[in-house]
């Protein structure tokens, strides 16, 4: 099942609107120097990190990553991501080697070794695609690495539990200090669990595509504090707050968007996520469901309960509502998102 993506697009290169959309914590860079798709890229250098919650504690979680080190690392586990408990402190540690394989240990960086791939499985100066599957147990646990889509470690029936809970809910990626001046970059991040019907294993190598609205849709309920379409309040990059926004005054009022057609180049959709960043204007209740229709077949996705501080919600729909397959990447362009207030 779908948990958590980010493409990196949407935050003007300021690490701070990452914050306010879905992240715990970062305190590395967004650059445009070599992202692997759209304009940005997250940059790494000693000592910067960002952590990211699945929104509950997992058993199994699927990271998946598109990864470009400058330098091959001067020495081991220097550039590492992070299986987290509920407390934060780490479950399961994979990183990187300075003779460029990947390594896993139990508990932190300087943990238990649980193994070690082949050397020159990752280089410099190239995007690798890595996808690491870890399951949580104190006896049954399992550590699987693919990159690009080939299996490096292969780690079955180990302890994987390093902290008194079996489970994961939280994942960060980040650059340790050791005196040394590298840097790497992620591009095209995504988050999985082991459940549901799609989204529940390895799927490969893709891309994190993000687009804002750009045409409104079928309903209008909302109001805009600005003149125009109700769409041009909220298509800004990043998202400005206060200075333009829709706004609904009564429950069950909706409002709507289109999105661009996707680019000819993608040729598959694994997931539509449909995201938002809201808040309420008052004291009491403040609730909005977000709902995904294509060729005029709803889907609810999740109904979120509102602050008077702006936070990014997102809804993932795996399926096509009027199908119930995958999404096809011309249904995905057209797909029409829903706003609808629910108290």
């Amino acid at each position: 099942m779908y948990l958590r993506s980010d493409g990196l697009d949407t935050y003007g290169g300021d690490v701070a609107n990452m914050l306010v959309s879905q992240w715990s914590a970062c305190n590395g860079s967004l650059t445009t120097s070599n992202p692997r798709t759209g304009t940005y890229c997250l940059r790494f250098a000693q000592n910067d990190f960002a952590r990211i919650a699945y929104g509950a504690a997992k058993t199994t979680v699927i990271s998946c990553f598109a990864y470009r080190t400058d330098s091959v690392p001067a020495g081991d586990m220097l550039q590492f991501w992070r299986f987290k408990d509920a407390a934060n402190s780490p479950q399961v540690t994979i990183g990187t080697t300075s003779t460029g394989a990947i390594r896993a240990m139990r508990g932190d960086w300087d943990g238990t070794l649980l193994g070690t791939s082949a050397d020159l499985v990752i280089g410099a100066g190239a995007y690798y695609f890595i996808e690491s599957k870890v399951t949580i147990n104190g006896s049954t646990g399992s550590v699987e690495v693919r990159v690009n889509g080939v299996t490096v470690l292969n780690l079955s029936g180990i302890n994987t539990q390093a902290t008194g809970l079996a489970t994961t809910s939280q994942w960060d990626i980040g650059h340790r200090s050791a005196g040394s001046s590298q840097f790497f970059n992620v591009d095209d991040f995504f988050l999985l669990d082991d459940t549901g019907t799609y989204l529940n294993d390895f799927i490969g190598d893709h891309a994190v595509v993000e687009d804002v609205v750009d045409a409104d849709g079928a309903f209008a309920d909302w109001t805009s504090n600005i003149s125009g379409d109700l769409y041009e309040a909220v298509d800004d990059i990043p998202q400005d707050g206060d200075t333009t926004y829709v706004e609904g005054a009564d429950v069950y009022d909706r409002v709507s968007f289109g999105f661009p057609t996707l680019p000819p180049e993608y040729t598959g959709v694994a997931c539509v996520e449909l995201f938002y960043i809201g808040r309420k204007t008052a004291a009491g209740d403040g609730s909005i469901t977000v709902l995904a229709e294509s060729n005029g077949v709803e889907e609810e996705g999740d109904t979120d309960a509102l602050t008077e501080t702006y936070n990014g919600y997102g809804s993932p729909f795996e399926t096509d509502p009027d199908t119930g397959l995958p999404w096809s990447t011309g249904r995905a362009g057209a797909v029409e998102m829903i706003l609808e207030r629910t108290a």
